[in-house]
Protein backbone atom coordinates (compact mmCIF):
# COMPACT_ATOMS: atom_id res chain seq x y z
CA UNK A 1 0.00 0.00 0.00
CA UNK A 2 0.96 3.39 -1.10
CA UNK A 3 0.34 6.00 1.82
CA UNK A 4 -1.09 9.19 0.25
CA UNK A 5 1.66 11.91 0.25
CA UNK A 6 4.60 9.46 -0.35
CA UNK A 7 7.10 9.00 -3.16
CA UNK A 8 6.83 5.87 -5.50
CA UNK A 9 10.33 4.30 -4.56
CA UNK A 10 12.25 3.94 -7.93
CA UNK A 11 11.68 0.66 -9.90
CA UNK A 12 14.61 -1.99 -9.51
CA UNK A 13 16.94 -2.41 -12.46
CA UNK A 14 16.58 1.40 -12.74
CA UNK A 15 19.72 1.46 -15.82
CA UNK A 16 19.76 -2.46 -17.02
CA UNK A 17 20.01 -2.76 -20.60
CA UNK A 18 19.20 0.84 -20.69
CA UNK A 19 22.31 2.38 -22.20
CA UNK A 20 22.90 4.92 -25.39
CA UNK A 21 24.04 1.57 -26.98
CA UNK A 22 21.08 -0.62 -26.06
CA UNK A 23 18.54 1.89 -27.05
CA UNK A 24 19.84 2.70 -31.22
CA UNK A 25 20.64 -1.38 -31.36
CA UNK A 26 16.76 -1.70 -30.83
CA UNK A 27 16.25 1.08 -33.25
CA UNK A 28 18.20 -0.74 -35.54
CA UNK A 29 16.44 -4.01 -34.99
CA UNK A 30 12.76 -2.01 -36.47
CA UNK A 31 14.69 -0.95 -38.97
CA UNK A 32 17.39 -3.08 -40.45
CA UNK A 33 16.28 -6.26 -38.25
CA UNK A 34 19.82 -6.45 -36.55
CA UNK A 35 20.80 -5.64 -33.07
CA UNK A 36 24.50 -5.44 -34.90
CA UNK A 37 24.09 -2.50 -37.17
CA UNK A 38 27.47 -1.53 -39.36
CA UNK A 39 28.37 2.19 -38.98
CA UNK A 40 26.40 3.48 -41.48
CA UNK A 41 23.23 2.28 -40.18
CA UNK A 42 24.58 2.64 -36.45
CA UNK A 43 25.10 6.67 -37.17
CA UNK A 44 21.16 6.33 -38.47
CA UNK A 45 20.22 4.79 -35.16
CA UNK A 46 22.11 7.11 -33.08
CA UNK A 47 20.45 10.20 -34.62
CA UNK A 48 17.16 8.70 -34.07
CA UNK A 49 17.54 8.10 -30.50
CA UNK A 50 18.85 11.53 -29.56
CA UNK A 51 16.06 12.71 -31.43
CA UNK A 52 13.29 11.11 -29.73
CA UNK A 53 15.69 12.17 -26.21
CA UNK A 54 15.45 15.26 -27.62
CA UNK A 55 11.79 15.17 -28.15
CA UNK A 56 10.99 13.25 -24.64
CA UNK A 57 12.97 15.58 -22.81
CA UNK A 58 11.51 18.52 -23.94
CA UNK A 59 8.14 17.21 -22.00
CA UNK A 60 5.48 18.21 -24.99
CA UNK A 61 2.85 15.46 -25.71
CA UNK A 62 -0.26 14.58 -27.25
CA UNK A 63 -3.00 13.54 -24.02
CA UNK A 64 -4.50 10.28 -25.90
CA UNK A 65 -8.05 10.51 -24.06
CA UNK A 66 -8.49 14.28 -24.81
CA UNK A 67 -6.25 14.86 -28.07
CA UNK A 68 -4.98 18.08 -26.44
CA UNK A 69 -1.31 19.10 -26.30
CA UNK A 70 0.08 19.58 -22.65
CA UNK A 71 3.65 20.31 -21.43
CA UNK A 72 4.87 18.06 -18.80
CA UNK A 73 7.88 18.92 -16.41
CA UNK A 74 9.91 16.08 -15.78
CA UNK A 75 10.28 15.74 -11.71
CA UNK A 76 13.86 13.78 -12.74
CA UNK A 77 15.04 16.76 -14.58
CA UNK A 78 14.60 19.07 -10.85
CA UNK A 79 17.20 16.89 -9.31
CA UNK A 80 18.33 17.32 -5.52
CA UNK A 81 21.54 18.45 -4.86
CA UNK A 82 24.40 19.66 -2.57
CA UNK A 83 27.33 22.32 -2.91
CA UNK A 84 29.61 23.07 -0.02
CA UNK A 85 30.15 26.80 0.49
CA UNK A 86 33.96 26.94 1.31
CA UNK A 87 35.71 29.12 3.80
CA UNK A 88 39.23 29.57 2.66
CA UNK A 89 42.19 27.34 2.60
CA UNK A 90 44.91 28.11 4.37
CA UNK A 91 48.56 27.18 4.45
CA UNK A 92 48.37 24.31 7.10
CA UNK A 93 51.83 22.42 6.81
CA UNK A 94 50.00 19.23 7.81
CA UNK A 95 47.76 19.27 4.58
CA UNK A 96 50.37 19.48 1.68
CA UNK A 97 50.76 18.52 -1.69
CA UNK A 98 52.18 15.00 -2.19
CA UNK A 99 55.80 14.39 -2.85
CA UNK A 100 56.16 12.67 -6.39
CA UNK A 101 52.08 11.78 -6.68
CA UNK A 102 50.46 12.63 -10.17
CA UNK A 103 48.66 11.06 -12.77
CA UNK A 104 49.01 13.91 -15.74
CA UNK A 105 51.42 17.39 -14.98
CA UNK A 106 48.32 18.81 -14.64
CA UNK A 107 46.83 17.04 -11.68
CA UNK A 108 47.45 17.63 -8.20
CA UNK A 109 46.79 15.64 -5.17
CA UNK A 110 47.43 16.25 -1.81
CA UNK A 111 47.83 14.32 1.41
CA UNK A 112 47.15 14.78 4.86
CA UNK A 113 43.52 16.32 4.70
CA UNK A 114 40.62 16.88 2.49
CA UNK A 115 40.13 20.11 1.45
CA UNK A 116 38.67 20.29 -2.38
CA UNK A 117 35.07 20.64 -3.10
CA UNK A 118 33.37 20.97 -6.51
CA UNK A 119 32.18 24.64 -5.99
CA UNK A 120 35.85 24.92 -6.23
CA UNK A 121 36.32 25.10 -10.29
CA UNK A 122 37.45 28.62 -11.33
CA UNK A 123 39.40 29.09 -7.98
CA UNK A 124 42.78 29.93 -7.67
CA UNK A 125 45.57 27.10 -6.30
CA UNK A 126 48.27 28.94 -4.89
CA UNK A 127 51.57 27.09 -3.83
CA UNK A 128 52.87 29.20 -1.24
CA UNK A 129 56.75 28.17 -1.45
CA UNK A 130 56.69 28.49 -5.01
CA UNK A 131 54.98 31.18 -5.00
CA UNK A 132 52.83 30.13 -8.12
CA UNK A 133 49.24 29.99 -9.17
CA UNK A 134 47.07 27.90 -11.06
CA UNK A 135 43.23 28.02 -11.58
CA UNK A 136 41.28 24.87 -10.79
CA UNK A 137 40.09 23.30 -13.87
CA UNK A 138 38.02 20.00 -12.30
CA UNK A 139 37.48 18.26 -9.23
CA UNK A 140 38.43 14.73 -9.33
CA UNK A 141 37.97 13.98 -5.42
CA UNK A 142 38.51 15.70 -2.20
CA UNK A 143 42.13 15.22 -3.04
CA UNK A 144 43.08 15.64 -6.61
CA UNK A 145 42.12 18.77 -8.73
CA UNK A 146 42.96 19.50 -12.06
CA UNK A 147 44.35 22.39 -13.01
CA UNK A 148 45.37 25.38 -15.83
CA UNK A 149 49.34 24.82 -15.59
CA UNK A 150 52.09 22.07 -15.70
CA UNK A 151 52.14 21.66 -11.84
CA UNK A 152 54.30 18.50 -12.22
CA UNK A 153 57.24 20.42 -9.98
CA UNK A 154 55.11 20.92 -7.12
CA UNK A 155 55.20 17.17 -6.38
CA UNK A 156 59.45 17.66 -5.64
CA UNK A 157 58.74 18.84 -2.48
CA UNK A 158 55.73 18.57 0.05
CA UNK A 159 55.00 22.60 -0.17
CA UNK A 160 51.34 23.74 1.45
CA UNK A 161 48.60 26.13 -0.15
CA UNK A 162 46.13 28.14 -0.09
CA UNK A 163 42.50 28.49 -2.25
CA UNK A 164 40.40 31.85 -1.20
CA UNK A 165 37.11 31.13 -1.32
CA UNK A 166 36.21 34.63 -2.78
CA UNK A 167 32.74 34.54 -1.37
CA UNK A 168 31.14 32.06 -4.80
CA UNK A 169 31.35 28.58 -5.92
CA UNK A 170 30.98 26.87 -8.89
CA UNK A 171 27.36 25.39 -9.94
CA UNK A 172 27.13 22.17 -11.66
CA UNK A 173 27.95 21.99 -15.64
CA UNK A 174 24.21 21.02 -16.06
CA UNK A 175 22.52 23.96 -13.80
CA UNK A 176 20.30 25.50 -15.96
CA UNK A 177 18.71 27.45 -12.79
CA UNK A 178 17.22 26.90 -9.44
CA UNK A 179 13.84 25.00 -8.01
CA UNK A 180 14.43 25.64 -4.63
CA UNK A 181 16.94 27.44 -2.83
CA UNK A 182 19.41 27.06 -0.66
CA UNK A 183 18.78 25.29 3.11
CA UNK A 184 21.34 24.50 5.82
CA UNK A 185 21.39 21.48 7.21
CA UNK A 186 21.61 20.92 10.99
CA UNK A 187 24.78 22.12 11.63
CA UNK A 188 23.58 25.90 11.89
CA UNK A 189 20.96 28.43 13.60
CA UNK A 190 20.33 29.36 9.89
CA UNK A 191 17.66 27.30 8.04
CA UNK A 192 17.57 29.10 4.55
CA UNK A 193 19.39 32.07 1.71
CA UNK A 194 17.35 34.22 1.14
CA UNK A 195 17.96 35.04 -3.29
CA UNK A 196 19.28 38.60 -4.02
CA UNK A 197 20.30 40.25 -7.19
CA UNK A 198 23.90 40.09 -7.93
CA UNK A 199 24.40 43.88 -7.59
CA UNK A 200 22.82 43.56 -4.12
CA UNK A 201 25.35 41.00 -2.95
CA UNK A 202 28.34 43.05 -4.96
CA UNK A 203 27.21 46.11 -2.93
CA UNK A 204 27.02 44.62 -0.01
CA UNK A 205 30.93 43.19 -0.23
CA UNK A 206 32.14 47.19 -0.50
CA UNK A 207 34.03 47.95 2.55
CA UNK A 208 32.77 44.80 3.81
CA UNK A 209 37.01 43.62 4.28
CA UNK A 210 36.54 39.88 4.97
CA UNK A 211 34.38 39.28 7.44
CA UNK A 212 33.32 35.94 7.96
CA UNK A 213 29.91 34.29 9.04
CA UNK A 214 27.14 31.59 7.15
CA UNK A 215 25.83 33.65 4.83
CA UNK A 216 22.19 34.29 4.58
CA UNK A 217 22.01 35.75 1.19
CA UNK A 218 22.56 34.55 -2.64
CA UNK A 219 22.55 35.67 -6.24
CA UNK A 220 22.73 33.19 -9.18
CA UNK A 221 25.44 34.52 -12.16
CA UNK A 222 27.12 33.53 -14.78
CA UNK A 223 30.68 32.96 -14.05
CA UNK A 224 33.51 34.23 -16.59
CA UNK A 225 33.29 32.15 -20.14
CA UNK A 226 36.25 29.20 -20.19
CA UNK A 227 37.61 27.43 -23.25
CA UNK A 228 38.34 25.02 -20.96
CA UNK A 229 35.35 24.58 -18.87
CA UNK A 230 32.67 26.80 -20.87
CA UNK A 231 30.15 28.95 -19.80
CA UNK A 232 29.06 28.23 -16.15
CA UNK A 233 27.25 29.44 -13.56
CA UNK A 234 28.08 30.40 -9.53
CA UNK A 235 26.73 31.16 -6.57
CA UNK A 236 27.73 34.24 -4.93
CA UNK A 237 27.31 35.11 -1.23
CA UNK A 238 27.14 38.31 1.06
CA UNK A 239 29.93 37.08 3.59
CA UNK A 240 33.04 35.02 3.32
CA UNK A 241 31.52 31.58 4.63
CA UNK A 242 33.31 31.27 8.60
CA UNK A 243 33.35 27.17 7.93
CA UNK A 244 32.48 24.69 5.24
CA UNK A 245 28.73 24.34 5.30
CA UNK A 246 26.72 22.22 3.08
CA UNK A 247 23.59 23.62 1.43
CA UNK A 248 21.05 21.57 -0.30
CA UNK A 249 18.60 23.09 -3.02
CA UNK A 250 17.03 21.74 -6.78
CA UNK A 251 18.08 22.59 -9.81
CA UNK A 252 17.01 22.42 -13.19
CA UNK A 253 19.12 20.37 -15.45
CA UNK A 254 21.00 21.42 -18.92
CA UNK A 255 20.98 17.90 -20.50
CA UNK A 256 22.86 16.92 -23.94
CA UNK A 257 22.69 14.60 -26.18
CA UNK A 258 23.98 11.22 -25.79
CA UNK A 259 27.53 10.21 -27.69
CA UNK A 260 29.19 7.66 -25.70
CA UNK A 261 27.97 3.69 -25.76
CA UNK A 262 27.91 2.91 -22.06
CA UNK A 263 26.27 6.10 -20.66
CA UNK A 264 22.58 6.09 -19.78
CA UNK A 265 19.72 8.28 -20.78
CA UNK A 266 18.07 10.72 -17.89
CA UNK A 267 14.67 9.49 -17.00
CA UNK A 268 15.75 5.64 -17.02
CA UNK A 269 13.40 2.58 -17.66
CA UNK A 270 10.30 5.19 -17.09
CA UNK A 271 11.34 7.04 -20.07
CA UNK A 272 12.80 4.19 -22.33
CA UNK A 273 10.24 3.15 -24.61
CA UNK A 274 8.89 6.54 -25.21
CA UNK A 275 12.47 7.66 -26.34
CA UNK A 276 13.05 4.57 -28.36
CA UNK A 277 9.26 5.17 -30.48
CA UNK A 278 9.75 8.61 -30.37
CA UNK A 279 13.13 7.86 -32.81
CA UNK A 280 11.00 5.33 -34.87
CA UNK A 281 8.28 8.12 -35.58
CA UNK A 282 10.75 10.81 -36.78
CA UNK A 283 11.97 8.25 -39.24
CA UNK A 284 8.40 7.51 -40.00
CA UNK A 285 7.66 10.85 -40.85
CA UNK A 286 10.74 11.49 -42.72
CA UNK A 287 9.62 8.44 -45.21
CA UNK A 288 6.23 10.17 -45.79
CA UNK A 289 3.64 10.30 -43.00
CA UNK A 290 2.38 8.88 -39.47
CA UNK A 291 1.89 5.20 -39.24
CA UNK A 292 2.35 2.50 -36.57
CA UNK A 293 5.75 4.16 -34.89
CA UNK A 294 3.70 7.48 -34.13
CA UNK A 295 0.48 6.18 -32.82
CA UNK A 296 3.13 4.14 -30.57
CA UNK A 297 4.95 7.02 -29.89
CA UNK A 298 1.88 8.41 -28.61
CA UNK A 299 1.11 6.07 -25.68
CA UNK A 300 4.63 5.27 -24.40
CA UNK A 301 4.58 9.11 -23.57
CA UNK A 302 1.60 9.34 -22.11
CA UNK A 303 2.13 6.08 -20.00
CA UNK A 304 5.75 8.03 -19.36
CA UNK A 305 4.04 11.31 -18.30
CA UNK A 306 1.36 9.14 -16.08
CA UNK A 307 3.95 7.42 -13.87
CA UNK A 308 6.29 10.53 -13.37
CA UNK A 309 2.99 12.13 -11.96
CA UNK A 310 2.39 9.76 -9.90
CA UNK A 311 5.23 9.91 -8.29
CA UNK A 312 4.88 13.77 -7.31
CA UNK A 313 3.03 14.74 -3.91
CA UNK A 314 -0.54 14.87 -3.41
CA UNK A 315 -0.30 17.12 -1.08
CA UNK A 316 1.28 20.28 -1.35
CA UNK A 317 1.19 21.57 2.31
CA UNK A 318 -1.42 24.07 3.90
CA UNK A 319 -1.30 27.51 1.87
CA UNK A 320 -2.84 30.66 3.28
CA UNK A 321 -3.21 32.15 6.92
CA UNK A 322 -5.61 32.62 9.37
CA UNK A 323 -8.69 34.84 7.99
CA UNK A 324 -7.73 33.97 4.65
CA UNK A 325 -10.44 32.93 1.89
CA UNK A 326 -7.68 30.45 0.50
CA UNK A 327 -6.57 28.51 4.01
CA UNK A 328 -6.32 24.85 3.28
CA UNK A 329 -4.25 21.95 1.51
CA UNK A 330 -3.30 23.12 -1.68
CA UNK A 331 -3.74 19.63 -4.45
CA UNK A 332 -2.02 19.57 -7.83
CA UNK A 333 -4.30 19.85 -10.58
CA UNK A 334 -3.39 19.31 -14.64
CA UNK A 335 -2.25 21.89 -16.98
CA UNK A 336 0.13 23.31 -14.31
CA UNK A 337 -2.61 24.79 -12.17
CA UNK A 338 -3.33 24.59 -8.57
CA UNK A 339 -6.21 24.12 -6.20
CA UNK A 340 -7.51 24.82 -2.85
CA UNK A 341 -9.45 21.66 -0.75
CA UNK A 342 -10.22 21.19 2.48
Amino acid sequence: MVIEGTPVPSSPGATEGLSFAAGYKRISDHLYATFSPDATEATVCKRLYNDGYRGVLGGNYIDLQTRQWHHHDWSFLSPAATLVAFASVAADAAVTIASAVYSTVTTITVTGGTPFSAGMIGHTFHAVSADTDWTILSVTSNVIITVSGDASALHATADTFTINSERYAMLPATFGGMVDPFTYGSDTTRYYLEERSVRDITRLWSGSGTVTNDPWLYAIRPSAFSTATGQRSEVVWNTYPASDKTLRYRYRVLWSELTNDATYPLGGIDINEAIIYAGLKQHEERQGGGGDFARRAEEEMTKAVRLDQSRLPRKLGMAGYSGSKNVGIVYPVPATRYTYGT
